[in-house]
């Protein structure tokens, strides 16, 4: 093939990855953050007023919420510890946290970031899908994470009050704000019956 040589069109650089907001001076955030943990640790062991099915190991609880027309709901359920329940509890909340898991467990995320961070925690936006009328909705969520001892782990999330002024600039706009009371995950380790070590989700 003979035509006229061109030089080639110069590469676009390489995007640098973003490094996570440094933790900030935000104690109305950590405050928040504190609350949604402790809160989705008493609704992970308190054993009043559920309405309870198990299908197939799996137990699906529900007790109506006071002013609301949604009940909460909870899940739990037991896995194998394996060699190292320690590793199977990091696993599992890693799981939790993570993009993919979200759009398996929840249809409607679309996309998340951390928009700030705290000392005991992370603001962060999460947007939906637009719904059938072409809505798009977001959350901005104070969330936690509790570890102690490898063995026992707390995520929290709830979103902030109206009132909240975030001290970042990038909280995304355009999007139609909704609410989440809370949602969380407890993992512990437990003895079971055959003497083994199971992970309680």
């Amino acid at each position: 093939c003979i035509g006229e040589a061109k030089a080639a069109p110069p590469l676009a650089p390489t995007p640098e990855p973003q490094p996570a907001p440094a933790p900030g001076d935000n104690p109305e955030l950590t405050a928040l953050c504190r609350a949604a943990a402790q809160r989705a640790l008493e609704v992970a062991l308190d054993p009043a007023g559920w309405e309870t099915t198990v299908d197939r190991g799996v137990e699906s609880s529900h007790r109506p919420v006071p002013g609301s027309k949604w009940p909460l709901a909870r899940g739990k359920m037991a896995l194998p510890g394996g060699d190292d329940p320690k590793e199977m509890v990091k696993l599992v909340a890693a799981v939790y946290l993570g993009h993919t898991a979200r759009k398996l467990f929840s249809p409607s995320y679309q996309q998340s970031g951390v928009v700030e961070t705290c000392e005991d925690g992370e603001l962060l936006w999460m947007a939906q899908h637009p719904n059938d009328f072409g809505h798009h909705h977001d959350m901005l969520l104070a969330r936690s994470v509790s570890v102690v001892a490898d063995e026992h782990v707390v995520i929290g999330a709830a979103s902030i009050p109206k009132e909240f002024v975030s001290k970042s600039p990038d909280v995304p706009t355009g999007f139609t704000r909704k609410q989440m009371p809370l949602e969380g995950l407890h993992v512990a380790i437990r003895a079971a019956q055959d003497g083994s070590k199971e992970v309680v989700v």
